[in-house]
């Protein structure tokens, strides 16, 4: 299981994705946990990249 990348795509666009992990059955909570683990993960990304100019 991959989870979360980030790459640049041929447009030069920089790309964050993530796989939602749903062997266990799908659910509004493990939805709703899911997009704040993506948020936070959006957010350390940004960071990273301002860091990194």
């Amino acid at each position: 299981m991959r989870y979360s990348r980030s790459y640049m795509d041929a447009d030069g666009r920089l790309i964050l994705e993530s796989d939602f992990d749903y062997s266990g059955g799908v659910s509004e909570e493990g939805i709703k946990e899911f997009l704040q683990k993506f948020q936070i993960l959006n957010s350390q990304f940004s960071t990273l990249l301002i860091l990194a100019e």
